[in-house]
């Protein structure tokens, strides 16, 4: 427990500031802004597909349930299941660098939360 202290106090003696934080990654608020940027556009070229071919997967599904094979309601429950959790891995990809992007416009190292309770986060995300 001491030695866990003992860490937890160095590691907030080293917090850094926003502009310290920017000058330790090596690039400029533009480069950072940029990279960022296609980032997210890279992960929303990823997820939107992706998200709407589970979509029609589980519509076609559920629109022909009665007259398809339970073996096959299985395959494609298990399908939409896959595509679903991989749709989110993407969604997460691009939520981090709209977080990023964020932190670059605001200025300031935010939490998630902070971020969150702007009550813009989730349009932002998904804007181009």
């Amino acid at each position: 427990m001491k030695e866990l202290r003992r860490r937890h106090r160095e590691e907030k003696a080293l917090e850094l500031t926003f502009d310290e934080a920017v000058s330790a990654s090596g690039r400029t608020r533009e480069e950072l802004t940029t990279r960022f940027r296609l980032g997210k556009r890279l992960w929303l070229l990823l997820f939107v597909p992706t998200a709407l071919f589970t979509l029609a997967l589980l519509f076609a599904v559920l629109v022909n349930a009665a007259t398809l094979d339970s073996l096959i309601l299985w395959r494609a429950g298990s399908m939409v299941f896959a595509l679903t959790g991989f749709s989110a891995l993407l969604f997460c990809g691009a939520l981090r660098s709209q977080l990023r992007l964020w932190q670059l416009q605001t200025g300031h190292l935010g939490t998630f939360q902070a971020w969150r309770a702007t009550g813009r986060w989730l349009i932002s995300t998904l804007s181009w």
